[in-house]
C-alpha cells in the first residue's frame, strides 16, 4: 500500500515485485490522474482511495508493505500518521517512510549538488 500516491508514478516499480493488489491512498485530485494512468496502461489489481493518512481506512494487518511517499513533511498529525501505518501492516510488515530534503530540493533548483 502506498500513502500519498499521487499520480502512480511507483506502480511500474511495485509491478516488477508484485502481481499482488497494489492500493493507494491520496487525499489530493492527484489520485483521479493516477487512476487515469491506470486505464491508460491496462494495470490491474489495483485499488485507490481517497482518504488521509492520519485516519486509513483500513482493517488493522491488512498489508505486508506499507510505502508513506514525500507527503508526511505536509501531513497535520505526522506521528498519527506513522501510527495508523503500523495499525494496518501485518507484525512482520515493512514501513518504508520517503522525505524529500528541502536542502536537496534547494541546491537541484540552482544547480548544485551537496555532498
Amino acid at each position: 500500500m502506498e500513502v500519498c500516491i499521487g499520480t502512480g508514478g511507483n506502480i511500474p516499480y511495485y509491478r516488477k515485485y508484485t502481481r499482488g493488489l497494489i492500493a493507494g491512498i491520496d487525499i489530493s485530485e492527484m489520485i483521479s490522474l493516477c487512476k487515469s494512468k491506470i486505464n491508460e496502461e491496462g494495470w490491474n489489481n489495483i485499488e485507490l482511495f481517497l482518504g488521509c493518512a492520519e485516519y486509513l481506512p483500513f482493517k488493522d494487518g491488512v498489508f505486508d508493505r506499507v510505502l508513506i511517499g514525500g507527503g508526511i513533511s505536509h501531513f497535520s498529525d505526522p506521528a498519527r500518521a506513522l501510527q495508523e501505518a503500523v495499525r494496518v501492516t501485518i507484525d512482520e510488515g515493512i514501513i518504508v517512510i520517503l522525505r524529500t530534503s528541502n536542502i536537496i530540493r534547494k541546491n537541484l533548483r540552482k544547480g548544485r549538488t551537496t555532498n
